[in-house]
C-alpha cells in the first residue's frame, strides 16, 4: 500500500509513514482518529505527534468536526445495506438489512445460531449491491474456533454464488489471547481493510478471551472493560472509514436478580453502550430449528422480533418455508385427485365395456 497519503502531512517522511502503517494507521483519516499516546508509543516525539495530528484533523474536519445539516444528509444518503438473506430479519432491521457504519451486537446462549448467521452474512456480503450485498470481502476474527469453510460451501450456492470464490474472499485471524485480539484490532484491522477492500467485519466472539483471562475478580473488571472498549472502538472506526458493517457476537451470563429472563448479555455495560444495535437470539424449537430474533436495543428501530429457521443452507424465513411446503402439499393433493379421477374414469369405461359384451 502506498504511503503517499500520509506523506502529504508536513512532518511525515517515508520512514515515519512506514512506522504508521505498521502500527495500523494506513491513511490520513486513520491518523486523525489516533491518539497522541499511540504515536508516542511507536517512537514519534510528543511535539511531532501533536503537529501531525493537528494537520490530519484539520484536513478531516468534515468527518470528525462539526458538520452542517446538508453534510449530514449527504453522509446519511451514502449508507448502504447488507441483506441477511432472510426477508423477515431484513424487515426487523428496518427493511433492507444491516446498515453500514454501524456496530451490531448479536448475543444468545450456546447453539442459538450466532456463528451460523455470520457465515450467511459472509456469503451475502459477496453479492453485488444490486442484489443486497456489499460486493466485498469479509474480515473474520475467530476467538471461539467456530469458523467453517464447509458451512460457507453449504450456504453459498443458495445465493447463486461460487462457494470457492466466497472462501477466497475471507481474511481470517484467530487471536489466542485478549492481548493479541487488541493488537490485531488496533494495529492491523484498518490496514487489512484498506488493503483488501473488506467491508464486513465479524468478531466471534468479544467475550471468549476476556472472560477466560480476567475471571470474576472485581479488581480486574476496570482493565477488562477498558480493553474490550478499545476493541469495539476499533470496529467502529473501520466500519466508518470503509462504509462497512461491523458485527460482534457475545456470550450470555446468568441473570442473578431473579427477574426477567434467566440470562443476559455478558461483559456488562461496556458492550451495551458501545454497540449501535443489540439483537438477541432465543431458541424457539430445537427440533424444528426455529429461532426468535429480538431487537433489544436500537436508537432508530422500533421494538420487534421475528422467527427464522436454521436449515442446511443457512437461515431461512419460517413463513416462506411454510408457504413452499403448503404449495408442494397442494400440488401433491391436486395430483392425487387427478390420478384418482383418471383411475375412476378408466374403471368406469371398463365396466361399461363388460356390460356391453355380456348383453
Amino acid at each position: 500500500m502506498s504511503t503517499e497519503d500520509l506523506q502529504s502531512i508536513d512532518g511525515i517522511g517515508e520512514g515515519t509513514a512506514e512506522r504508521l502503517m505498521n502500527a495500523g494507521i494506513p491513511n490520513v483519516v486513520a491518523l486523525a482518529a489516533t491518539t497522541t499516546a499511540k504515536l508516542v508509543a511507536i517512537g514519534i516525539s510528543k511535539s511531532t505527534a501533536r503537529k501531525i495530528l493537528e494537520q490530519a484533523r484539520d484536513r478531516c474536519s468534515s468527518i470528525f468536526g462539526f458538520v452542517t445539516g446538508d453534510e449530514l444528509l449527504e453522509q446519511f444518503n451514502q449508507r448502504e445495506f447488507l441483506t441477511s438473506g432472510s426477508k423477515s430479519l431484513d424487515q426487523l432491521l428496518g427493511g433492507k438489512g444491516f446498515e453500514t457504519q454501524k456496530v451490531y451486537e448479536i448475543y444468545g446462549p450456546q447453539g442459538t445460531g450466532k456463528s451460523n448467521l455470520l457465515h450467511q452474512l459472509i456469503c451475502t456480503a459477496y453479492l453485488p449491491p444490486d442484489e443486497g450485498g456489499l460486493g466485498a470481502s469479509t474480515i473474520y476474527i475467530d476467538t471461539e474456533g467456530t469458523f467453517s469453510l464447509k458451512r460457507i460451501k453449504q450456504i453459498a450456492p443458495r445465493f447463486g454464488i461460487d462457494p470457492d470464490e466466497v472462501c477466497r474472499n475471507v481474511i481470517k485471524a484467530s487471536p489466542p489471547s485478549s492481548d493479541v485480539l487488541l493488537f490485531l484490532c488496533e494495529t492491523q484491522l484498518e490496514y487489512m481493510a484498506h488493503q483488501t477492500g473488506a467491508r464486513l467485519f465479524c468478531l466471534d466472539s468479544i467475550a471468549t478471551h476476556f472472560r477466560a483471562e480476567y475471571g470474576t475478580e472485581r479488581q480486574m473488571f476496570p482493565e477488562r472493560q477498558q480493553r474490550a472498549n478499545k476493541v469495539i472502538h476499533a470496529l467502529k472506526r473501520v466500519a466508518q472509514s470503509m462504509n462497512g458493517v461491523a458485527i460482534l457476537t457475545n456470550q450470555v451470563t446468568a441473570n442473578v436478580t431473579g427477574m426477567g429472563r434467566a440470562y443476559q448479555h455478558s461483559m456488562g455495560y461496556t458492550i451495551g453502550h458501545e454497540s449501535h444495535v443489540r439483537l438477541r437470539i432465543d431458541i424457539k424449537s430445537t427440533a424444528e430449528g426455529l429461532r426468535k430474533i429480538v431487537v433489544e436495543k436500537a436508537l432508530d428501530l422500533p421494538p420487534g422480533e421475528c422467527i427464522i429457521k436454521i436449515t442446511d443452507t443457512g437461515f431461512v424465513d419460517k413463513e416462506s418455508n411454510a408457504k413452499e411446503t403448503s404449495k408442494k402439499k397442494n400440488k401433491s393433493e391436486s395430483r392425487d385427485i387427478e390420478e384418482n379421477s383418471s383411475r375412476s374414469t378408466k374403471k368406469g369405461s371398463k365396466n361399461k365395456s363388460k356390460a356391453a359384451a355380456s348383453s
